[in-house]
């Protein structure tokens, strides 16, 4: 199932909230200011149980015309963003949806849930929850450092429930959006492991 992040006016304004200093930073960071990219290769097996577990067999219809559902991907590198303008960002909007819906959302349960030793540290209270966004190494390297672009958004596969960004619970459903790189990636296509505050449910979609 694919999840758009935000609509057109709401991730608008995430963008030009202040960014807030942040006491909850992810434990294993190894930074304080600034933007970094870290290789952690330790984590492999972990992100590999994880794509893994969240593999399914079903080709939809934006995978490209004649191309059939890979069984399978492997897991090359993994890389830690520790984006801290970002994180701040985002903390800011937990902020708010904890204060718009009182500090309790529907819950809304998805596949990246089910994993077993994958670690968590996740607020239950407000939905938050990790989802796939399927593209190529340039671009994957160009949203960790500077953020999504919304003016990006649909260039590679269309909008079909607005402008936003779209995420995924399921590996596969994001590697239909992925693509391979040139030059040092090719043969290389990228995931983006996205922590999400999914803050009500549409129908059978939360948002």
């Amino acid at each position: 199932m694919c999840f758009p992040i935000s609509t057109l006016e709401n991730f608008e304004q995430l963008k030009a909230a202040p960014a807030m200093a942040s006491s909850s930073l992810p434990p294993y960071w190894t930074t304080t200011t600034g933007v970094k990219v870290i290789p952690d290769l330790a984590r492999i097996p972990e992100m590999q149980k994880l794509l893994t577990q969240t593999w399914r067999m079903k080709r939809t219809r934006d995978r490209p015309k004649g191309e059939e559902a890979p069984t399978g991907a492997r897991v090359l590198n993994v890389l830690r963003v520790e984006n801290h303008e970002s994180f701040a960002k985002y903390m800011t909007h937990v902020a708010t949806v904890q204060h718009r819906r009182g500090g309790r959302c529907e819950p809304c349960a998805v596949e990246t849930d089910e994993t077993d030793d994958f670690p968590k540290n996740l607020n239950r209270d407000i939905n938050e929850m990790y989802l796939f966004h399927g593209t190529n190494p340039v671009a994957a390297e160009a949203i960790a450092r500077s953020g999504f672009r919304l003016d990006k958004a649909g260039t590679a596969k269309g909008t079909m429930f607005g402008p936003g960004i779209y995420l995924a619970e399921n590996a596969t459903k994001s590697d239909e959006y992925a693509h391979a790189g040139d030059g040092i990636y090719a043969g290389i296509w990228a995931l983006l492991l996205c922590r999400r505050s999914e803050e009500r449910r549409v129908g059978k979609e939360c948002r």
